[in-house]
């Protein structure tokens, strides 16, 4: 499978899936949904507070039991006559997620509903299409800068909430998933794990094959035990709109740019220093990594570097009952290197094409 012995593997969050864990970002959403958004509706209808963290202004006014019904229009009247039902109050949003517009103080948060993103890297995609979006705005002399600060503190809430959902999910170990290590990893010389999930999966695999005692781990988005150096943001600086908002020398616009973060610890030194300037031939494995643009920055180097010889993807076991989903997973994670690798050549040269790829569980 290998031609050199020096493996660099990606772990993205679809590897804590395949272990049958609930990181989507589906599973957030809906769990911020039932455990905070919903409970806060009910105590404040039912008149058990002064004030709400969550919701808006405008709404706690008109949804507090003191008030009567002065929403909108007439589509929140189902919501309001839900009173205090749970699973009534869900329907009602999950039949129309832009209720959370006028219902959440969170603007950001409000916008993820109901635009539907259903990967990580799609908050990161949408904060930085709205930092775009301030750019003309809030560079004209003399405007505030209110609004960038507001979409920074709506963004690190949501960072805030999502490392707290994950950090309470419990780490699960598939047998399948051992064995194809075991299969696939034995006899290779130097193993480099590059885990851009926060989760403690692969270390738990770490500590129960033999294969994997000698490998390194290396957590580059950081892990729980260090809340304060998690890397949370958009990381892809070699775009043409980051370089014009740099140029404006307004600094919360680069606040949460994984360049910067990258500065908090060693990480990012410690891949170059014992992988990536270690070994003049390399290979890359992709296990669960989308390869989208939010990482850009860091797989650019990796994947550019003269001495990447191969990456190689994995056909997915999940979908093996439609082919043409398997080829067709395989076809985009194509298309996100291709917007990474820097021609096209190097594209057909280093990927391994579908037939000689092999099935992940």
């Amino acid at each position: 499978m290998f031609e050199h012995k020096n493996i660099l593997i990606l772990i993205g969050n679809g590897f804590d899936i395949a272990n049958g864990m609930e990181t989507k970002f589906s599973d957030f959403a809906n769990n911020y949904l039932d455990k905070i958004i919903i409970p806060e509706l009910i105590r404040v209808r039912k008149g058990d507070c002064d004030k709400s963290l969550i919701l808006s202004d405008p709404f706690f006014k008109n949804w507090n039991a003191k008030g009567t019904y002065n929403l909108p229009n007439k589509s929140y009247l189902s919501l309001w006559n839900s009173y205090d039902n749970h699973d009534m109050i869900r329907n009602e949003i999950l039949n129309d997620y832009k209720k959370l517009n006028l219902i959440l103080r969170n603007k950001f948060l409000a916008k993820l509903y109901s635009t539907e993103s259903k990967n990580w890297f799609d908050i990161e995609n949408l904060y930085f299409k709205n930092l775009i979006g301030l750019k003309k705005s809030v560079s004209v002399p003399g405007s505030s800068i209110k609004p960038l600060q507001n979409l920074n503190v709506n963004f690190n809430e949501v960072k805030t909430a999502v490392i707290d959902y994950l950090a309470n999910i419990e780490v699960e170990l598939d047998r399948s998933i051992a064995g194809f290590i075991q299969h696939h990893l034995e006899d290779l010389e130097n193993l480099y794990f590059l885990n851009f999930n926060y989760t403690s999966t692969v270390l738990n695999y770490k500590h129960h094959i033999r294969t994997l005692q000698g490998c390194v781990i290396n957590h580059i988005h950081g892990d729980f035990s260090r809340r304060e150096d998690i890397v949370f943001g958009y990381g892809n600086d070699q775009n043409s709109e980051y370089q014009e908002i740099k140029s404006l020398e307004i600094d919360e616009f680069l606040r949460y740019f994984k360049t910067f973060d990258y500065l908090n610890n060693s990480h990012y030194d410690h891949l170059h220093n014992e992988f990536l300037n270690k070994y003049e031939n390399f290979e890359v494995v992709v296990l669960g990594h989308s390869l989208g643009q939010t990482d850009k920055t860091l797989l650019s180097e990796i994947f550019n570097s003269a001495s990447c010889k191969k990456i190689h993807f994995f056909k997915r076991s999940d979908l093996a009952h439609e082919p043409s989903l398997v080829r067709q997973n395989f076809r985009e994670l194509g298309y996100a290197a291709s917007r990474i690798i820097n021609s096209e050549a190097d594209l057909r040269n280093k990927v391994v094409n579908f037939e000689d790829s092999k099935y992940f569980p």
